[in-house]
């Protein structure tokens, strides 16, 4: 994690005219993985660029369990690319809630998608039994 007084001089950032300016911020926001970031990381995974959502939903990834709900949206975006982003950034997420999601694609979403759907749950499935096995 980077230094949490550089957020607040990024979120101007995030209106900037230019695609990859905007780009950069949400990048930095999500290696600062500050709640803060939270909401316009939501907003910008609506941006009409696919790159912006893109890395709006990497970043969406590093912020940690609040950022499931608003990831799950992405899993249906018309972009392919924004959806692969969004399968790598539930299971970066390590919440066993994405399960239901990511199970879906792992059957309906192209060869791509399924595979990594069906990575994400393995990893996901991992973690629970370690956890049970920490837990006793």
């Amino acid at each position: 994690m980077g230094d949490k007084r550089a957020i607040d001089p990024l979120f101007p950032l995030l209106k900037d005219a230019t695609d990859s300016v905007r780009i950069s911020a949400i990048i930095a926001l999500g290696k600062l993985g500050d709640a803060r970031a939270l909401d316009p990381l939501l907003s910008l995974s609506k941006d009409a660029t696919d790159s912006v959502r893109i890395s709006a939903a990497a970043a969406l990834g590093k912020l940690g369990m609040r950022a499931l709900h608003p990831l799950l949206p992405l899993l249906k975006d018309a972009t392919d690319s924004v959806r692969i982003s969004a399968i790598i950034a539930l299971s970066d997420l390590g919440d066993a809630r994405a399960i239901d999601p990511l199970l879906s694609l792992s059957k309906d979403a192209n060869v791509l998608e399924s595979n990594l759907a069906i990575k994400a749950l393995n990893e996901l499935k991992a973690r629970e039994r370690t956890q049970q096995m920490s837990d006793r």
